[in-house]
């Protein structure tokens, strides 16, 4: 975690009544903190936030994500690289350029919540599909595997808005790593639109459950070259187990490969050995 807070004013957001200034760890202390974990084995790092692409405007007067994940990648020993939490109203030029350039990024979490701009402007996320399209495109262009986070049940969402949502996903093959069922409350602005029947919003949220299901399994089936996707890294041992990890899933294995040294990788289909899948993991959002 690099940064907390967040200054975007999303109508669904709780940020609305209980403001959050936005803190970022100095820049200096972060890296020396993650040099040493390189230094003790570490192979992958994950950078998150509360709104990670603000990085750095509170102590340095603008975001300097970018800059972070330049001097990070070139860390000799350092394998991969993924960031989370990242918006696309406040992605800027240089990040766009880094993480589409730095080879060591292998993976963005870049938030949806609806492909419908209709729904995009009435929660005030302060861009567009085209826009957000824009940096998918140029993400996936090089490689880089894109997830995201979607939600289910938000005011005025009609049935044409949530299939524009299933077809863009399965169009530009994102992963979806959860679905947010939005929740109404009376102090924040989007309470104040026309609330969905609670019929209507179990039936929208089992639609797009039902839909993300086979539209992650098309990714990860048509991403063969990501080297996450068809073998894992050894990051731990205990109890005489080995324990993997890729983009998509943690796992362990029995001691017939506990020798097997810290960043060995393992050319196995992931799916024949899966014991907890990344997507049963229950994420806190602040919705």
């Amino acid at each position: 975690m690099l940064e907390d807070g967040c200054t975007n004013h999303c109508s669904f957001c709780k940020t609305h009544y209980y403001p959050k200034k936005i803190e970022s760890i100095n820049e200096q202390d972060a890296l020396n903190y993650l040099r040493k974990k390189i230094k003790n084995g570490t192979k992958i790092i994950s950078l998150s936030g509360e709104n990670l692409t603000l990085y750095g405007i509170d102590i340095y007067k603008k975001p300097i994500l970018h800059k972070f994940i330049h001097e990070l990648a070139e860390e000799t020993d350092l394998n991969y690289i993924i960031v989370n939490e990242i918006t696309a109203q406040n992605i800027y030029p240089e990040l766009l350029e880094e993480l589409a350039r730095c080879k060591k990024v292998v993976q963005v979490s870049l938030q949806l919540e609806s492909a419908s701009d209709k729904i995009l402007k009435a929660m005030n996320r302060g861009h567009t599909l085209e826009e957000y399209d824009y940096i998918i495109r140029t993400l996936q262009e090089q490689g880089k595997i894109v997830d995201t986070i979607l939600m289910s049940g938000f005011p005025i969402e009609t049935q044409e808005d949530l299939e524009k949502t299933i077809n863009y996903i399965k169009e530009r093959k994102i992963y979806v790593e959860g679905i947010v069922d939005y929740a109404d409350f009376y102090a924040i602005p989007s309470h104040e639109l026309e609330q969905l029947p609670y019929k209507e919003k179990r039936r929208h949220l089992k639609a797009l459950s039902e839909a993300i299901k086979t539209s992650n399994y098309e990714v990860l089936e048509n991403v063969m070259n990501y080297p996450f996707t068809n073998a894992s890294i050894v990051v731990g041992h205990n109890d005489k187990k080995v324990y993997l990890a890729n983009s998509m899933t943690h796992y362990s294995m029995k001691k017939d490969l506990y020798e097997l040294p810290l960043g060995t990788i393992v050319e196995e289909q992931p799916k024949r050995i899966v014991k907890r899948m990344r997507s049963t993991i229950n994420y806190q959002y602040k919705y």
